[in-house]
């Protein structure tokens, strides 16, 4: 029965998980997972409860040994000189509290120019992407909760309702809270603040370590859309080749991000589930596969009748590309696109630092 039990606790035991791209993965609340919140719940801090701050919860199982709360607290003492610090979230005071699901630590957070700090403190982040970019809304701290509930509209709840009594509910929330929509936020409260300089800020440093620390996890949890290659060959080969995971790492990623946030798509995104597909896709776009990688790389899938592989990234970026009604890219999208093609390099070592992006003319426009 005991099996029995597992099986069905595993199998996705709930009646309903509507708005799954809104919302966290219900299976993270088990015991050593995600720690169960509801709106209205308190907690204990020394930090200034006149303010609004942001509260990451970390997973219980990682909260002994929390790397990010470790660099993001060496960041703080960390000269602030350089444009690109304000532009790096920071933690005040973490804290633990005992939940249903273990000891869960709390970061309390202040909600190209952030990268390069990073960078020039010799900080890997590891897992730059679209949903790690947040933003800073100056003036926010002067609204009461009840003005923030008005100007975010309606939560939307999904309640969470057990398939099976062998669930253990205790380790669930009663329901889970979508992602909140800014779009609505933003028309009433930005028309009076605008004036004032929005700060974009890196967040989530989970991933993130030190060079002189060493790499801290064999396989980084990252997205498989902004993998760089030398990530996914590392792990394609079981460690074989060559661990090259970097600051040129983040390069990869952050011109990834770039695509999204400029062409709202996803860079590499019929790579899918499947390495040896994303592969494919990156060659498409960056060139044939250096030659130390292919023993790891199937390409069969990919060949003609003759065993060739036709790879023209020239017609590929020109089909990807936005273009006028003459069927001509914008000099915007030429600029980008130069900027992409500099960053999307195979080697690691030949991708620009983050400072010289800096001086790309996207970046002044």
């Amino acid at each position: 029965m005991g099996n029995l039990k597992n099986t069905a606790y595993e199998s996705l035991p709930f009646y309903f998980l509507g708005f799954q791209n809104h919302v966290e993965d219900i299976d993270g609340y088990k015991p050593g997972g995600y720690h169960p919140v509801h709106l209205g719940d308190t907690f204990p801090s020394r930090d200034n409860p006149s303010r609004w701050v942001t509260l990451k919860i970390v997973i219980a199982d990682l909260s002994s040994d929390n790397g990010e709360s470790a660099i993001l607290q060496w960041l703080s003492t960390r000269p602030r000189d350089h444009p690109g610090a304000k532009h790096i979230v920071q933690v005040h005071d973490p804290f633990q509290i005992q939940g249903p699901n273990g000891t869960h630590q709390v970061l309390v957070m202040d909600v190209m120019l952030g990268l390069a700090y990073l960078h020039q403190e010799a900080v890997v982040h590891g897992d730059i992407h679209f949903g790690n970019i947040g933003f800073k809304i100056p003036g926010i701290d002067q609204y009461t909760e009840v003005e923030m509930y008005r100007l975010t509209r309606e939560p939307k709840l999904i309640p969470v309702i057990p398939h099976y009594h062998s669930v253990p509910s205790d380790s669930l929330p009663k329901y889970l809270v979508a992602v909140l929509e800014t779009t609505h936020f933003v028309p009433e409260v930005f028309a009076k603040i605008l004036k004032d300089q929005l700060t974009v800020e890196i967040i989530d440093f989970g991933n993130a370590f030190r060079l002189k620390d060493g790499r801290p996890l064999k396989h980084p949890d990252m997205p498989r859309i902004i993998c760089p290659p030398e990530l996914t060959f590392y792990k394609l080969s079981d460690g074989q080749v060559k661990d090259e995971w970097g600051l040129s790492s983040d390069v990869w990623s952050v011109a990834c991000t770039i695509w999204k946030i400029t062409f709202s798509d996803v860079m590499f995104a019929e790579g899918g589930d499947d390495d040896n597909r994303l592969i494919y896709e990156t060659m498409k776009l960056v060139g044939p596969l250096r030659e130390r990688w292919k023993p790891y790389w199937n390409s069969k899938y990919f060949e003609d009748t003759d065993g060739n592989l036709t790879i023209d990234p020239d017609a590929v970026w020109k089909e990807r590309c936005p273009t006028e009604n003459d069927g001509d890219a914008t000099d915007g999208v030429v600029t980008v696109v130069d900027l992409l093609r500099d960053m999307l390099c195979w080697e690691p070592m030949a991708r620009p630092r983050a400072a010289d992006l800096l001086l790309h003319p996207w970046f002044a426009t």
